[in-house]
């Protein structure tokens, strides 16, 4: 795959294709499935899966027609802690996987749905962004999902994309059973064909139990992202083993951390300068850029970065804006945390920093306008010189050219002669024929001017005796 497309502007989508409003993405969104959605048998890798969830996640409660959902290709990477080579790979194979689901059509017809996750996911590298089309057909499962009839089950995304993809489906079937405590029974062939298990993998039971649940089990125990502990039941039939029950309750052995809902207020004990800096340098952050830092300063960079932003980020914040704009948007961004108005602090500080909210809001629109005339005034600046640069070139192709003749042709000779002998004055009129001989600084050029100019004929053999 093409890594380096050429810098283009990205075409319109079609007038009947709309973008989607959507939510920032963060690992706290809610994400609704339906229940056809969660029992779909489809196979999809856990990166694939994880990039799946993330979209599902930005799409409003209350949307209600599908369109196209932008997402920064730098965010999403960051996320899901993959680089953009990788993100393309996966949801090229998103758009190519399949999945089916049996569902029934307005006039209560039972009908088998064979159709793709994305339609198409398309890059814009300038941009840096990625533009997501969700299947058609999933339409029905995906958006406005709680305003029908249709059951749901609610996750947040860090659920769903903090396990492997066998123990996330594993627990989303677990989960849609939730007020009852327990999945009513299934054959283990139908679990391993919603798992998208081909036939020849786990042949054995043994082999199945242990790798995929059991595997799954003490993954989600052991997780502190999910909010429910999964378990099963296996029955037999003679002495195999054919039928499964999921159960499922809420963790009672706090392994699970409730969502954050603002930075916890705990002053940071003050430390000396130089204890600051060897800090915030473990976290990448350059010494020569500490050092001119107060320690105040210096004790508002661990802030931030307790409180969550991504040291990578931060780095890359500093090298591009000053102390002042950070400081001053971190703390519009603490005091919307705490009335309840963001979840991610680092996500949130992220926008403000790049958007600048503390800039002055008229202030704002004056500099965008002067930057535009400034934008506007180069471009035409760089136009004219383009156009200036080419001018001088073709001028300066068109002196050497005359330069660089040395010889009139026979026939341009006999011309030039035939006027003489026709009593021709070329002191009056030179003539198409002479005329672009006349800038010509070539020595023979000038005496065959000179004896033209005379009324004398050339020469034979004139410029061969040169």
């Amino acid at each position: 795959m093409n890594e380096n497309p050429p810098a283009t502007q990205p075409t319109k989508a079609p007038e009947t294709v709309k973008k989607m409003e959507t939510r920032e993405l963060t690992p706290y969104n809610k994400v609704r499935k339906s229940k056809t959605i969660i029992e779909a048998k489809y196979f999809l890798s856990q990166p694939e899966m994880k990039i799946l969830n993330s979209i599902f996640s930005v799409i409003k409660d209350n949307a209600e027609e599908l369109g196209y959902i932008e997402l920064p290709t730098k965010m999403l990477c960051e996320n899901l802690n993959i680089n953009l080579r990788e993100l393309k790979e996966f949801t090229y194979n998103i758009v190519q996987n399949g999945v089916t689901f049996r569902s029934v059509d307005e006039n209560g017809v039972y009908e088998d749905v064979q159709t793709t996750w994305l339609s198409s996911a398309v890059y814009y590298p300038t941009l840096g962004r990625v533009r997501f089309r969700i299947s058609e057909e999933l339409k029905p499962y995906i958006i406005g999902i709680s305003k029908r009839k249709e059951p749901y089950t609610e996750f947040e995304t860090r659920e769903l994309i903090s396990t492997t993809y066998y123990t996330s489906r594993i627990y989303e079937l677990a989960c849609q059973y939730l007020k009852c405590g327990k999945r009513p029974k299934m054959s283990i062939d139908e679990l391993r064909s919603m798992l998208g298990i081909p036939a020849d993998k786990y042949k054995l039971f043994a082999h199945f139990k242990d790798r995929v649940l059991d595997t799954a089990v003490q993954a989600i125990r052991s997780s502190k992202e999910l909010r429910y502990e999964v378990g099963y039941e296996l029955f037999k039939s003679g002495r195999a083993y054919t039928d499964i029950v999921l159960t499922v309750r809420k963790k009672q052995n706090g392994t699970y951390q409730e969502t954050p809902k603002q930075p916890v207020e705990v002053a940071l004990p003050a430390v000396p300068k130089n204890a600051a800096i060897t800090m915030l340098m473990a976290q990448g952050i350059s010494e020569k850029r500490l050092t001119d830092c107060t320690e105040e300063q210096l004790q508002e960079l661990l802030r931030i970065i307790r409180d969550g932003m991504n040291p990578v980020v931060l780095r890359q914040m500093l090298g591009r804006y000053s102390l002042q704009r950070i400081f001053a948007n971190s703390a519009i961004v603490r005091e919307k945390m705490r009335s309840g108005q963001g979840k991610s602090f680092g996500a949130m500080l992220f926008t403000a920093i790049q958007n600048d909210w503390s800039e002055d809001p008229e202030r704002k629109q004056e500099r965008r306008k002067e930057e535009k005339k400034q934008k506007d005034r180069a471009l035409v600046k760089k136009m004219e010189e383009h156009l200036a640069e080419e001018k001088h070139k073709e001028t300066e192709a068109a002196k050497r050219n005359r330069e660089e003749k040395n010889s009139m042709s026979d026939f341009e000779i006999r011309f030039l002669n035939g006027k003489i002998e026709q009593g021709h004055d070329f002191k009056k009129e030179p003539g198409m024929m002479l005329r672009p001989y006349l800038d010509n600084e070539h020595p023979r050029i000038r005496e065959a001017i000179a004896l033209l100019m005379d009324g004398k004929k050339i020469p034979p053999d004139f410029f061969q005796q040169q």
